[in-house]
């Protein structure tokens, strides 16, 4: 059958046409539709799903402690009590019927003498205003009219007064008699509320996360535009800022759209992303430094904060196996032109630094405070720029004057392998590593270590030595143990270098502030030596060591002591005889650098072998960057030889070079073969001596390693906003203040701030037990220096302030010395506005009674009778020195001299102390007296047995002494 043919001219097929329209519109249809799902079936919607029914399981099992918590025995009998006023109220219906009616009607009644008294009250009002202005304007004979007026209008407004007053009499009458039928009743239902208050809390908040017909409704396609309870989690963070190339934006983060339970301490058990964020108490907690409100998410974690996708938001795996488990079950992926992308849980501490790039301590960030405290004590600032360190001190020592100290042989040695002497050392190694060590360079690195040396010796400046007298080597050994010494270095069995285990833990502890003193007899001289113990200064006027103000016979002992520690090996060290063509051929190199060829060849044919030696050690001392670590003649102004590196955790890895290495092109592994192998990026290529890489090997251990990175990934370029920041308040910036300076003198050696420090007390205590003072070192801890927690709290400023300048004998039992440290006015004002920071006390101090004289000459006396050593008194004297009286105890129970209190000490920290010693110190030997301040219960009848009078007394009497 032919087909039907359409009437009419047509230019196209219109029943093709419509065909085509048909297929384009149920595609069009098939694409809106699966855009509708798509944007439908998020994956953030999912996780709140699945964070429903968790939020179930914990709201279920908090409903049955809940429930177990309850004494049902009481809750049942409280249900029986209500059931049993119910049925009695039900037996009286009709009486309580007829009362609310009654309560009904006169509240009516009420309500209308209520409504009457406001109209006689506006009325009177009224009356009142006319009465005024007619007797403003007419006298009082001309306002008589409204005289009467007002009187009618107040003895209306008493009349509806009183009506009001009698109807809201008999409205109370009868509420309290329907009260009084319905009490019982109340009662129970009020108890019960209160026992099962958080029960029913419990089961509302299940009943509304139950999966019902309207949690499907609001969240619907097309229903969930209007109020889905699935939806984006979205913080804006307008002080904390997102650098977008172009523009500057506010940070937005929608991480909590699918890490629901972060903020509560209830989902600790479970896993990503579920589970609660560690430490609420200081992250993302509502109460916490760090509200995820204020600060987000990405600010610490890094990671595209307005992703709403697993992958999109950047996560990075902390390992291989959990990398390739993202990829099989998330589709994780590399996304290399994201800047930021997420930290590794091991890295996260790194993000501290934008905040608290000033803080010295950071005792929250254990990994980040080790790896800056590396940084620092191996100099990186040396080479590298690093905004942190800007004015921070030369680390190595000052080498002007390198020939009173020590011979070149020695020094030679020391160049060639650091290590080789002192394993510990944080001396690197420039010479023959992995692109130095070939035939060709073996005997060029002899040459450079004898043109360094050369060029040192040459340059140095002679320093005025003493003489060392013979000393005692035992004595002095007993005078490094107990004088403080060990609170900045260790004197230990000598480990040479083939047995030293290279996973040592270094830099690890406050002892390590100064070199291990193993070998140091090999090393220097008997006069430097002594010269040096007596009057550091003397020989490098910037160093730290402090004076422990040592006698010349104890000087000598200690310098005999040091100087009897030798390593054999370096006893007979020499130096090589070297190759003078090849010295040659090396400054040729260098002076090509620097000239024309032919220039360069005649200007070493003028110089003799002295003269080339100076040249090329001034050269290779350049190269190397010796100058960034000692103070050298000639160097005084030399720069920073590498890049720098107080923006480095921002830098585009695409600006890395990982030459020929088979590493994950990014910054943490490109970083930490950095340190672990510094010449490694020069393996399979072809450079000449001039181009090879130069970067010292620090041997660090992969602890080490790892705290380095953690540190330096955190110098970035983010700009945190001031209102982002700690509030620099005077009080903050003088801890901080406080803190650079007790880390640059190493006061944690030896005592104990802000919780932490201390190292030295295990070491006198050991000491103790060994010349037998004590049998167990726990009784030997009270020989080391004091706790300075609540020091602030404890002493005035002003004395503290002439502490630190001249020490004074405050604990006659102790051994280990307070060192001068030769504070300038600066730090000695910084250091007391520190401990009064601390603990947040006045400054300068003030107070009404700081000398006897200004007390109560009676409460001084009661004060004396109540500490004097006779019974029924305290026995202050037993345990405390007064002057020179030393207490009857033994050592280990002695207590500071009371004769400088009245200088020394605040009278309201004497107060607090004698009120409850652990409180303000625990552990100490100083006991509690006084378990309250109640009348009555005190020790002395003189004072009526009044603890607080008692202590009054005992504080005035205390500050009396020494006067």
């Amino acid at each position: 059958m032919a087909k039907k043919k359409r009437k009419g001219v047509f230019a196209r097929d219109i029943d093709k046409l419509n065909m085509w329209f048909a297929i384009i519109a149920v595609a069009s249809l098939v694409s809106v539709l699966w855009m509708i799902w798509d944007d439908y079936a998020r994956p953030w919607k999912s996780y709140q799903r699945q964070f429903q029914v968790v939020q179930s399981e914990v709201t279920q099992q908090q409903l049955a402690q809940e429930q177990a918590g309850v004494d049902q025995q009481e809750l049942s009998a409280l249900r029986q009590q209500r059931d049993d006023a119910e049925q009695a109220l039900a037996d009286q219906a009709e009486s309580i019927r007829e009362l609310r009616d009654e309560i009904e009607a006169k509240q009516t009644r009420v309500d209308r003498a209520d409504q009457e008294t406001r109209f006689a009250r506006s009325i009177f009002d009224t009356r009142r205003w006319e009465f005024e202005e007619a007797r403003k304007h007419h006298g009082e004979d001309g306002a008589s009219s409204e005289q009467a007026a007002l009187d009618q209008a107040s003895a209306d407004l008493e009349q509806y007064r009183g009506e009001l007053e009698i109807e809201t009499l008999a409205r109370d009458a009868a509420q309290a008699s329907l009260d009084e039928l319905t009490d019982a009743q109340s009662s129970a239902v009020s108890a019960i509320a209160v026992m099962t208050r958080e029960i029913d809390r419990l089961q509302d908040r299940l009943d509304a996360l139950r999966f019902d017909w309207v949690y499907y409704l609001r969240n619907a396609p097309f229903m969930d535009g209007f109020n889905p309870s699935e939806r984006i989690q979205q913080v804006v963070l307008d002080d904390i800022r997102l650098d977008l190339n172009f523009t500057d934006a506010p940070r937005v983060d929608r991480c909590e759209s699918c890490h629901l339970g972060v903020g509560s301490a209830d989902y600790e058990s479970y896993d990503q992303p579920f589970t609660s964020h560690p430490r609420l108490d200081l992250f993302v907690g509502d109460s916490s430094a760090h509200p995820a409100g204020d600060f987000g998410c990405t600010v610490c974690h890094g990671g595209k904060g307005h992703a709403t996708s697993f992958y999109t938001a950047v996560h990075t795996p902390d390992n291989e196996s959990e990398e390739e488990r993202w990829e099989h079950d998330l589709g994780w992926g590399h996304i290399e032109l994201w800047e930021w992308p997420m930290r590794t849980s091991n890295d996260v501490e790194a993000s501290c630094v934008k905040c608290h790039m000033d803080d010295p301590w950071l005792p929250e960030s254990p990994k980040l405070e080790y790896g800056l405290e590396l940084v620092e004590s191996l100099s990186c600032y040396g080479c590298h720029q690093i905004d942190r360190f800007d004015d921070a001190r030369k680390r190595g020592p000052n080498l002007s004057g390198v020939a009173s100290k020590t011979t070149p042989e020695w020094t030679y040695n020391w160049v060639m392998d650091p290590k080789s002497f002192r394993p510990e050392t944080p001396m690197p190694r420039f010479l023959n590593l992995a692109n130095t060590s070939d035939e060709y360079w073996t005997g060029r690195n002899e040459v450079e270590a004898e043109a360094i040396v050369s060029y040192l010796f040459a340059s140095a400046s002679e320093v005025e030595l003493d003489p060392a007298p013979t000393g005692d080597v035992a004595s002095g050994e007993a005078l490094v143990a107990s004088v403080g010494c060990l609170g900045c270095h260790n004197v230990g069995d000598y480990v040479p270098s083939e047995e030293y285990d290279p996973n040592t833990a270094r830099f690890s502890g406050y002892r390590q502030h100064g070199p291990n003193l193993d070998g140091i007899g090999s090393k220097v001289s008997a006069d430097w030596l002594y010269t040096w113990v007596r009057d550091p200064k003397h020989y490098w006027d910037e160093t730290v060591m402090p004076d422990l103000r040592l006698t010349q016979s104890e000087a000598g002992d200690i310098a005999a002591y040091l100087m009897s520690l030798t390593h054999d090996a370096f006893e007979s060290a020499t130096i090589p005889a070297v190759d003078a063509a090849e010295r040659d051929e090396i400054a040729l190199e260098y002076l090509q650098q620097q000239m024309p060829s032919q220039m360069a060849a005649d200007r070493l044919a003028e110089m003799d072998d002295d003269a080339t030696r100076m040249y090329l050690g001034e050269r290779l001392i350049s190269r190397y960057g010796c100058a960034g670590c000692h103070a050298i003649p000639g160097f005084e102004n030399a720069g920073r030889i590498g890049t720098s590196l107080s923006e480095w955790g921002s830098k585009s890895v695409n600006r890395l070079d990982f030459g020929l290495l088979d590493l994950p092109h990014d910054r943490r592994a490109f970083f930490e073969q950095k340190m672990r192998a510094p010449r490694s990026y020069d393996d399979g290529r072809v450079r000449n001596p001039q181009e090879i890489l130069r970067m010292p090997n620090f041997d660090l251990t992969e602890e080490e390693i790892d705290a380095i990175a953690v540190a330096v990934l955190g110098f970035t370029d983010e700009e945190m906003l001031p209102a982002a920041k700690p509030e620099e308040t005077p009080r903050r910036l003088a801890i901080l203040e406080g803190q650079a300076i007790a880390d640059q003198y190493n006061c944690r050696g030896c005592h104990v701030l802000q919780d932490q420090g201390g190292a030295i007390h295990p070491v006198v205590a050991a000491a103790k037990v060994a010349d037998g003072s004590v049998t167990n070192e726990a009784a030997g801890m009270v020989f080391g220096p004091p706790s300075l927690t609540s020091q602030g709290a404890r002493v005035q400023p002003e004395w503290l302030y002439r502490f630190f300048t001249e020490p004074t004998t405050v604990r006659p039992w102790l051994d280990v010395r307070m060192p001068t440290f030769d504070f300038d006015d600066h730090e000695l004002n910084a250091l007391t506005a520190y401990f009064a920071a601390v603990d947040d006390v006045p400054y300068p101090f003030e107070s009404v009674y700081t000398a006897a004289h200004e007390y109560p000459s009676d409460l001084v006396r009661e004060g004396g009778e109540l500490a004097a050593d006779q019974r029924g008194s305290l026995q202050c004297f037993s345990c405390h020195f007064r002057g020179n009286q030393q207490p009857r105890v033994p050592p280990t129970q002695w207590a500071p001299d009371l004769a400088l209190a009245a200088e020394r000490l605040r009278p309201d920290w004497i107060d607090g102390w004698i009120k409850d010693p652990q409180a303000l110190q625990p552990g100490t030997n100083m006991p509690q007296f006084y378990t309250t301040i109640e009348p009555g219960m005190g020790f002395w009848g003189p004072l009526n047995r009044d603890p607080q009078a008692e202590i009054d007394a005992l504080v005035a009497y205390i500050m009396s002494l020494g006067n």
